[in-house]
Order: C-alpha cells, then sequence, then structure tokens
C-alpha cells in the first residue's frame, strides 16, 4: 500500500478527500472503504446545550449511550456525564447515525453499548444496556431493532 498527500487550497479548512487507486476493487478496497467510514462516522459530535451547567458541549456520537426523553426535556447519557437540554426528540435523532436505535416513542439507544436483550414475563423485551440502564422497548420499534441487529450480524 502507498500513501500519497497533496494539499488542495480549494479544499475547505479542516477537510479532507480521500481516493483509493487499485487496479481493482477486491477485498482489501473495501475494508479501507469501511475503516474510512467508520473512521469519519466516529469523528461525528453532537452540539448539546447542558441545561443544568449553562454551557454547550460537543459531545462524540460514539459517547453517547443513550438519549431519552421527558416532556420537553431530552436526557443524554454519555460515557462520562449525563446532559439535560431542552429540545424536540426529533431534532436529536436528525444528528445521530446508523448506530443509534429508536426502541420507544421516547428512548434512541446507541447499539454499541446494548449488553442484552431480554423478555419479561409479560412478554415485553427489554434492552440492557452495559451502563446497566434499562428500557423497555415498544413492540411498534421491536421489528426495526431486529433487523438493524441480523444486519450487523452479517
Amino acid at each position: 500500500m502507498k500513501i500519497t498527500i497533496h494539499e488542495s487550497p480549494s479544499l475547505p479548512p479542516d477537510s479532507v478527500e480521500v481516493a483509493i487507486y487499485a487496479q481493482q476493487e477486491g477485498p482489501l478496497t473495501q475494508q479501507l472503504t469501511t475503516y474510512l467510514h467508520d473512521f469519519s462516522a466516529d469523528q461525528k459530535t453532537l452540539l448539546v446545550t447542558d441545561r443544568q451547567r449553562k454551557r454547550q458541549v460537543r459531545v462524540p456520537l460514539q459517547a453517547i449511550i443513550s438519549t431519552e426523553v421527558h416532556r420537553d426535556l431530552v436526557t443524554i447519557v454519555t460515557t462520562q456525564s449525563i446532559l439535560e437540554e431542552r429540545i424536540r426528540f426529533y431534532q436529536v435523532l436528525e444528528n445521530l447515525d446508523d448506530r443509534f436505535v429508536q426502541i420507544s416513542k421516547s428512548v434512541a439507544i446507541n447499539l454499541d453499548y446494548l449488553g442484552e436483550l431480554t423478555s419479561t414475563v409479560n412478554g415485553l423485551m427489554m434492552a440492557q444496556m452495559k451502563n446497566e440502564q434499562q428500557f423497555s422497548i415498544s413492540r411498534r420499534y421491536l421489528k426495526n431493532l431486529k433487523t438493524t441487529l441480523e444486519g450487523d450480524l452479517r
């Protein structure tokens, strides 16, 4: 593998363009493309105005464990802290990527932090997160969760 870097003044600041040259597309080019997509996804952040601390925080998406709404207050649980912001839930969902899945009308979780799914006595499904949080999964969103998880296993 050969790596060459060319400076281009026509690109916006803090912007990078990557081109892959190969004799033909194969497993190595696919692996490299997947790595670059994952790398760029890990760089994405969510700007949150933390209501309690009265400051704006830029949170990397990979650090968000779950988001939950109560009335008009969205709680964002990260690996480091719990942030609260007065914002509509759909506005938060629009800024999350594929690693997040909505499991009820008021909760979305990061699949990277999903520990296990369990079934309760009354037939409800529960999501047990790696940080010991538990959420009930609405039947309305269960099919989408299963489809997403099956896609990740392939």
